[in-house]
This record gives C-alpha cells, sequence and structure tokens, in this order.
C-alpha cells in the first residue's frame, strides 16, 4: 500500500482553466486527463490524501469518485461540500500522519509556522494556484503545495517528499530574502483577513501599518 497527496483537482470546474491557464481545451478533457493520471499511479488499495477542492462546490463529487482507484482521506478547502461516498475513509480540516518516520502536516490553507516545524516536519498544503504562486505565499523550508497544477496533474508519493533541515534552511536565507517573506506573510494575512466579515478590523489596520 502506497500513501499519496494532492488538492486543488476541482474537477468539474470549467472557469479554473482560464483562472490558472491550464492547459486544456475543454471540461471534459480536464476531467478526463486527472482521472486518467490519477488512475495510473493509485492501486485499489492505497490512500490518497486529497487537500481540499476535490470537485467545484462537490457538484457531481460521487460520479468523480466512482472513476477514481483508492480510498480517499478528505482534507476540506473551501470549495468542498458533505461528501458521502465508500471511497471516503474519512474527513478532516486538518491531520497529522506519520509515515516512515517523517511527520506530515496536512491542510488546505498554508501555515507560516506548524507543528514540529523545528524538528523538520513537513506542511503540505493547498489552496494556492500557479495563478498566485509568485505574490500569495512565501516559499518556506519543508513547506510544500501539492497543488495538481504544481505536479503535472498527478499525485504525488508522499515519501518522495524529503524533509531537509530547517534551522539549515533557514540560516541560508539572507536579509533581503526574510523581509520578502514575511512581508508577502502580512499581505497574505490581510488579504485572508479581508475577505472575513466578522475579522477584527483593528487588527487588520495595525498588520496595514506594519506593511505600508
Amino acid at each position: 500500500m502506497k500513501i499519496f497527496v494532492i488538492s486543488d483537482l476541482h474537477l468539474g470546474h470549467k472557469n479554473i482553466i482560464k483562472l490558472c491557464n491550464r492547459p486544456f481545451k475543454t471540461l471534459e478533457e480536464m476531467d478526463n486527463t486527472i482521472i486518467n493520471n490519477w488512475n495510473k499511479v493509485v492501486s485499489k488499495e492505497d490512500i490518497v490524501y486529497v487537500l481540499g477542492d476535490f470537485a467545484y462546490k462537490g457538484l457531481n463529487a460521487e460520479k468523480y469518485l466512482d472513476e477514481l482507484n483508492g480510498n480517499i482521506i478528505l482534507i476540506r478547502g473551501n470549495h468542498d461540500k458533505y461528501i458521502r461516498h465508500n471511497k471516503v475513509k474519512a474527513v478532516y480540516d486538518y491531520k497529522e500522519i506519520e509515515v516512515d518516520g517523517v511527520k506530515y502536516i496536512l491542510s488546505h490553507y498554508p501555515m507560516i509556522s506548524w507543528n514540529g516545524q523545528y524538528r523538520n516536519s513537513i506542511h503540505l498544503y493547498g489552496h494556492v494556484h500557479t495563478s498566485g504562486s509568485e505574490w500569495e505565499f512565501p516559499k518556506l523550508p519543508n513547506s510544500y503545495s501539492v497543488c495538481c497544477e504544481f505536479h503535472d496533474y498527478i499525485p504525488i508519493e508522499i515519501t518522495k517528499l524529503k524533509p531537509k533541515e530547517f534551522k539549515d534552511e533557514v540560516e541560508k536565507l539572507n536579509n533581503k530574502q526574510i523581509t520578502r517573506i514575511w512581508s508577502k506573510c502580512l499581505h497574505y494575512i490581510v488579504r485572508m483577513t479581508s475577505q472575513n466579515s466578522s475579522c477584527d478590523r483593528s487588527v487588520n489596520r495595525q498588520i496595514r501599518g506594519i506593511i505600508w
């Protein structure tokens, strides 16, 4: 049995082709490519952690699941609705797992700090597509996007994502890179909080003051 990860398939989402410049001419081509790629590497006994946004707004999710191999554990994303299917073994908002002695922190959204970060755990996330990869979130050591757009629309075997020495990697960053990382982190926080009507606006204003 192998364990795979992938996110942001957006099956059934025609507009994602244009929004993220996906290399497909039609929705049918995109869906078929993703399903075929999945079934080429995933067997019926394997486990796939889908880190959110499986099918657009959850529409026709059961139909797509019928066509896919393996057992699925869903980490909910912003497009996921309730899914009931015998291939979906569990649904979480956040999950920590250990495979071959390596701890993996799984969530749909990227985090700037995660459990075991300084003990070389690996944070896997989705949500950030190719269209926002340059500005939406910085690249941190042992933090990897598993959005399908970055991986040729093929599930990734989790053990191929190897941990690095977090402290050593951080020390390699110069002051300019560190400033850029934190600036992008703060911009990301502002963007997310501004979309949340229940957010404390005074906090938002304080963050904006730090940035500008």
